[in-house]
């Protein structure tokens, strides 16, 4: 195992720190984690995983899932340096929870900014669990090595469940230091892996923001400026008010909301809303798009990002084929509507 491939607890929050503190409130479960903090007997060594004495295992993905793949990715990563089955784990979306650091998506960072922190996670539990059945059978923890939920003792081949050896895990100290795999070694990462919720997906289950009940919550629709460039100039919503279920109509900066028992009710009353746009500016257009990227192509850049060996030279005598391709802009886009759901309270004193 190379130097690379250790993580002393100074390093992993240093390495935290560096992906924008994501983890290292998320991670101080580490040091605080008991058997008071999750069932009595289930192994819970810091947020993101608990193990039941009947062996179920429970992984918890820390960022939201809208389609990137992250409630299947973030666990992989802790399941690899668990040494579990992956068929025999369950996954749930974390709630949100400052003990689980930076809970955003956007960027396309959830895996680099994680990896090495939820890499930590799965090993320090595997690390216990190793320990524990090195205790319960009296040898020398060099001797054990975990796969598939299971530590073994090499010599003997005994083996012991992770659930069997929960509650005696959950009695030992966190480990000051963990060794990582070597990458080569690696049995769930860089391995075609099915979504986690391929199957709710494609039979049709409730995993949307938009499938979200609350009972006595209201629907919101939204009338928003119909291009680039124009601004609301007035409304009336007498009209929508007078439709049964339509709750409240609420001007937000440069668009009008309708509050109201369902989705359908909302969508009618924004239809009829009243509206007067006027431009506030000078409307954005495809072929304004097309000269403004020409233009962009064809002016020298102030300073180059790089700049690697000799084109000129390279090509010379070299027959050159020039050619244009165009594309329209591409709607970074999702199968629902855009949507999220708001829990709002009014603070009691």
């Amino acid at each position: 195992m190379s130097i690379e491939n250790t993580l002393s607890r100074r390093q992993f929050l240093s390495i935290a720190a560096l992906a924008g503190g994501g983890m290292m409130m998320g991670f101080s479960m580490l040091a605080k984690a008991t058997t008071e903090d999750t069932e009595a007997e289930a192994f819970s060594p810091n947020a993101y995983i608990t193990i039941s004495p009947d062996g179920t295992i429970l992984l918890m993905a820390p960022n939201p899932e809208i389609g990137q793949g992250v409630k299947t990715s973030l666990p992989m990563i802790i399941a690899e340096e668990l040494g579990v089955d992956w068929k025999q784990i369950k996954v749930e979306i974390a709630g949100l929870d400052a003990k689980y650091g930076n809970q955003m998506t956007g960027g396309s960072g959830a895996v680099r900014s994680r990896y090495e922190a939820l890499r930590k996670v799965g090993a320090t539990a595997k690390t216990m669990l190793i320990a524990a059945a090195a205790q319960t059978w009296s040898v020398p923890v060099s001797e054990c090595h975990a796969e598939n939920s299971n530590v073994i003792h090499q010599a003997t081949g005994r083996r012991l469940s992770y659930g069997a050896l929960s509650s005696k895990a959950a009695t030992l100290p966190i480990p000051e230091e963990v060794k990582l795999k070597d990458p080569k070694d690696f049995k769930i990462i860089g391995t075609r892996v099915k979504d986690i919720d391929v199957k709710k997906i494609i039979t049709g289950k409730p995993l949307f923001g938009i499938d979200t009940r609350k009972a006595g919550m209201l629907f919101a629709v939204v009338a928003r400026p119909p291009a680039f460039g124009k601004k609301l100039k007035s409304f009336s919503d007498l009209d929508a008010r007078k439709i049964t279920g339509v709750k409240q109509v609420l001007q937000i900066k440069n668009s009008v909301a309708v509050l109201a028992t369902s989705t359908w009710i909302a969508k009618k009353g924004r239809d009829a809303l009243q509206l007067e746009w006027e431009d506030a500016g000078k409307l954005e257009s495809t072929n304004e798009h097309d000269v403004a990227f020409k233009e962009l192509l064809t002016r020298n850049a102030a300073n180059n990002a790089r700049n690697d060996g000799d084109v000129d030279a390279a090509m010379m005598g070299k027959g050159i084929i020039d050619i244009s391709y165009e594309a329209p802009t591409v709607s970074h886009a999702q199968m629902e509507p855009l949507n999220f759901f708001a829990d709002v309270r009014r603070w009691q004193s």
